[in-house]
């Protein structure tokens, strides 16, 4: 996997996931593609953050615990602390969209944390 120079091009990648996603199977997907895009939460452009965040929100339920866990919320961490209003807005949303699929000990232990990050 190469990073496309484009970030028009990241950015209609991380809108396309969640179709891409249900293309391949879910092996394939969750070793393979979700890092990648993973990636992309720290993009250097926040156009390309905010979609992918907002992306994750109609897609996440899809996700294995296990890789949500693994690869996502360690994804999500330094968010929290983004300069740009718009990428915090989607970080919002998606953990709003994760505490409702995540459970009680995850969100208490994993997103609790960030989502106070984010406020404060």
């Amino acid at each position: 996997y190469h990073m496309d120079r484009s970030w028009k091009v990241r950015e209609s990648y991380s809108k396309s996931f969640g179709d891409i996603y249900d293309a391949f199977e879910k092996e394939l997907t969750e070793n393979k593609l979700l890092p990648n895009l993973c990636k992309l939460i720290s993009d250097s452009e926040a156009d390309v953050r905010s979609t992918t965040l907002n992306s994750m929100c109609v897609w996440i339920n899809k996700i294995s615990m296990e890789k949500v866990n693994s690869i996502i919320i360690p994804s999500l961490k330094n968010l929290s602390n983004d300069p740009n209003n718009n990428v915090k807005l989607s970080l919002s949303k998606l953990l709003g969209k994760m505490c409702k699929y995540c459970g009680e000990e995850t969100t208490s232990n994993k997103l609790y944390p960030i989502a106070i990050e984010l406020i404060n």
